[in-house]
């Protein structure tokens, strides 16, 4: 609701590339998307990157960061080799913008290995998911919830592949 309030005020006052209206429709994108609403989230999120790319460039870590939201709704879909394209094109942004180990680098990985784990290659999953690993740990430190969250992760990829021990 306040977000459709915020719309026309932020294309009135700014215009409709302004990176303040992008910020707009990428959090009303996120709303759709909790909502389970991926067709209209999409439809903000593109509308979000059509602004950004115009307004701070196509390197800009926000456009990763659309692409990346992006690439979760196509997962979320089950549109797997389009989510992976789009999280492919997050990755190069953010290593180019924020260095290899930036914390939303490691977030790609982790999602990239969601994707590969969702489409039964579990090498390839554990390969991203310990690239996330270890840019979290050296980030975070090894009790923060994204280290957790990548052990988890990996423990499904061990689980579904036989390997129990590990998994455990």
């Amino acid at each position: 609701e306040h977000f459709r309030k915020a719309l026309p005020i932020r294309l009135k006052a700014l215009g409709p590339e302004h990176p303040s209206v992008s910020e707009t429709y990428m959090n009303m994108g996120a709303v759709f998307q909790q909502q389970g609403d991926l067709e209209l989230a999409m439809e903000h999120y593109r509308n979000a990157l059509a602004i950004q790319e115009k307004a701070v460039g196509p390197e800009h870590p926000d456009v990763g960061d659309t692409y990346n939201n992006m690439a979760i709704v196509f997962n979320a879909q089950g549109a797997h080799e389009r989510a992976m394209e789009h999280y492919r094109e997050a990755l190069s942004i953010r290593l180019k913008a924020l260095g290899p180990e930036h914390p939303s680098v490691g977030s790609t990985y982790n999602n990239m290995g969601e994707v590969f784990r969702k489409q039964g290659d579990y090498d390839r999953a554990l390969e991203h998911y310990r690239r996330a690993l270890a840019i979290s740990l050296k980030a975070y430190g090894p009790e923060h919830p994204d280290v957790g969250s990548t052990y988890n992760n990996m423990a499904i990829v061990f689980r579904q592949h036989g390997k129990l021990d590990q998994a455990v």
